[in-house]
């Protein structure tokens, strides 16, 4: 049940510190009151409402279980030494650049073309399926001879042990530094949500840190990618949004008859007991939860 931790992976893609009103996708009643709320207090309340609901992400996630949030520039600083208290920092295991290109650009500074993905554990023990996301070596290293990177080469260095490297054959190890461009305007998974982010990177981060029939769970689903992504890979899922519109379209992107659409306030019986625990952890601004039955 939801009293318990239950998660295998957590992608938590909250509202930026931005103020932008672009957040407000479909301006539902309950989306424009958390929108308000947010920006009462300036980057300290921020931060405060963002440790409320981590907190209690932590304490769902399962001690095998994985959590990335997704932030930029705005607040990331304050994100990392906020999880670093709940996670505590010797669970930190990756801060993830993705980079992408487009947009505009400021007249007196560098463009800012990056948002940054904040990776941690639970314990020590932790999934990370590194032969799931290898990536292709750079044409530079494939066109070097083979006596300058050699298939298998060794090395003995003096009071360590012999190292060795070459060429895996199942890709090179990813690096915490993604490059994938945003969603073409034209591309077939566009939605028009304007903060919809690439299947391509949430793909990578559900290969990398949950296996088939894992549970993933996204508290801020918004058009559904993370449990769109999650449905393909066979794993199970959860997904939450304040807005009922959202939902809808979540409920559109996937299979219908695989989705169920619960309001929070309306349920009853037992299962109003585990779900009204999402509302004491925080999140009683997201009314709407879309979940996935064989749960």
């Amino acid at each position: 049940g939801l009293n318990s931790p239950f998660a295998d992976l957590i992608y938590l893609d909250p509202p930026f510190f931005s103020n932008r009103h672009y957040e407000v996708i479909f301006n539902d009643g309950e989306e424009i009151r958390s929108f308000q709320d947010r920006w009462k207090g300036g980057i300290n309340h921020y931060i405060d409402w963002m440790r409320e609901r981590v907190f209690e992400l932590h304490r769902v996630l399962k001690d095998t279980g994985s959590f990335y949030l997704h932030c930029d520039w705005h607040a990331s600083h304050y994100l990392k030494v906020m999880c670093d208290g709940i996670f505590r920092h010797n669970n930190f295991r990756n801060e993830i650049v993705w980079c992408y290109s487009g947009g505009g650009v400021p007249k007196k500074d560098f463009a800012k073309k990056h948002d940054i993905i904040l990776r941690y554990s639970k314990s020590n023990k932790y999934i990370f399926n590194v032969d799931s996301i290898r990536q292709s070596y750079s044409e530079e290293i494939l066109s070097r001879p083979k006596s300058s990177y050699a298939e298998h080469s060794y090395r003995s260095i003096p009071g360590r042990k012999t190292i060795g490297w070459g060429l895996n054959p199942k890709g090179k190890h990813p690096d915490d530094w993604f490059y994938m461009p945003i969603i073409n305007p034209d591309a077939r998974e566009r939605l028009g949500y304007p903060t919809q982010k690439p299947e391509a990177l949430m793909e990578r981060i559900v290969k990398a840190s949950s296996n088939k029939n894992d549970l993933v769970f996204d508290p801020f689903c918004g058009c559904g990618t993370t449990i769109a992504v999650a449905q393909r890979l066979q794993r199970k899922w959860i997904g939450i949004d304040v807005s009922p519109s959202a939902c809808k379209l979540m409920k559109n992107r996937v299979e219908k008859k695989m989705v169920k659409i619960l309001d929070i306030q309306k349920i009853k019986s037992s299962l109003a007991g585990k779900i009204s625990n999402i509302i004491q952890f925080g999140y009683s601004i997201f009314r709407r939860l879309a979940i996935r039955p064989a749960i």
